[in-house]
Formats: C-alpha cells, sequence, structure tokens
C-alpha cells in the first residue's frame, strides 16, 4: 500500500511539474509601480504582464522588440496627480532599452480613462476624458520613436478579480489586451 501511495505522490509531483511549465509567468503592476519583463527569443513559456484598478489612472506599455529576438514590456500605472513622474519614468526606460541592444521596433500602447456619449446618431460609445493630458503622452511617444496606440476605457468599471490591462509575451508574438476593448487581443506587428 505504501509502494503504491509512494508512485501516486511522484506521479503527481512529476506531472504538476510540466503543468506549471505551461502556466504563464505573471507579473502586476500596481498603483505608483512600473514593471518590466522580458522574453529571449528561445524562451518558451508565456509572460504577461497586467494592471487593473485603474479607476481614472493612466496605464502606459513600452513594447520594445530587438534585433536579437528578445522582446521587453515596460508598463507603469500612475495617478493623474504624478503623471509627469509617470512620463519621465517610461522615457528612462526608452533611452535604457535603446542602449541594451539593437532595437528592431517600438510600439506605446496607452489606456486613458473615458465617458460613455451619446452621438448625433443615438449610438452609444467611450470617448477620451481628457485630450489634453494625451500631449504629453504623445511626446513621449516622439521619444520612443512610435505613434501611441490609444484605447480608452470607462471609469466606472471597479473589477479587482480581471486586468484592465495586459500585454503577453510567447513564441508566438506579442499581443495586448484592455477592457475598453472588451479583451479583443491586438497583435503587435512585430
Amino acid at each position: 500500500m505504501f509502494y503504491k501511495l509512494l508512485n501516486l505522490s511522484v506521479f503527481v509531483f512529476i506531472s504538476s511539474s510540466f503543468a506549471m511549465d505551461k502556466l504563464p509567468q505573471k507579473t502586476e503592476v500596481h498603483m505608483w509601480d512600473q514593471q518590466q519583463v522580458s522574453m529571449g527569443s528561445d524562451e518558451q513559456a508565456r509572460k504577461v504582464i497586467f494592471t487593473n484598478g485603474l479607476c481614472g489612472c493612466i496605464a502606459l506599455a513600452l513594447i520594445t522588440k530587438y534585433k536579437s529576438g528578445k522582446r521587453s514590456v515596460v508598463m507603469s500605472h500612475y495617478p493623474p496627480i504624478n503623471r509627469s513622474a509617470q512620463i519621465s519614468n517610461l522615457r528612462k526606460a526608452c533611452l535604457a532599452s535603446s542602449e541594451e541592444d539593437a532595437v528592431q521596433g517600438k510600439s506605446l500602447v496607452v489606456l486613458v480613462p473615458g465617458e460613455w456619449a451619446q452621438d448625433s446618431e443615438g449610438k452609444w460609445s467611450i470617448f477620451k476624458a481628457q485630450d489634453s493630458e494625451l500631449s504629453h503622452i504623445e511626446s513621449l511617444g516622439i521619444a520612443a520613436d512610435t505613434s501611441p496606440i490609444v484605447s480608452v476605457y470607462s471609469e466606472l468599471r471597479v473589477d479587482e478579480n480581471s486586468p484592465d490591462f495586459q500585454v503577453t509575451l510567447d513564441k508566438d508574438g506579442t499581443t495586448w489586451e484592455s477592457f475598453g476593448d472588451w479583451h479583443i487581443p491586438h497583435k503587435i506587428s512585430e
């Protein structure tokens, strides 16, 4: 009996070890924070970086692809009162990514708060709440040598159990999705 239990526990341990390799590595970005994940060209495991609970904050993700095949994502989540610190920190990340390795391309994805409004045809859509705030972000896009991709989310949404914004790195490429786009994954061209 002991032998059968030992065999079963060894089987469970080995099979769970293989299953753990299939789970994505997740990195959460909290408010007032900036995190980075990288994936080498030979890595197989999926990596996810995400943030939630935006509630009026802006989330930025700088996605960089290097000529070596490595990819990295720097994501930040700051409230509006610290927009200058957020942009300054991401600007430093832009410079660091350019110095680290030969860059093949960059994408800047920005998640901004918005409000539901009805257009002249009666259709409901979500619109950016403060276009004037985006001028700083557009200048950051220039620093990153790319045009920012702007996605809008509703400030009314508060769900700590699912990401408001996430970027996924895997062997097939890079995708990002946000609640503002109803979690439709967007492929980053590489």
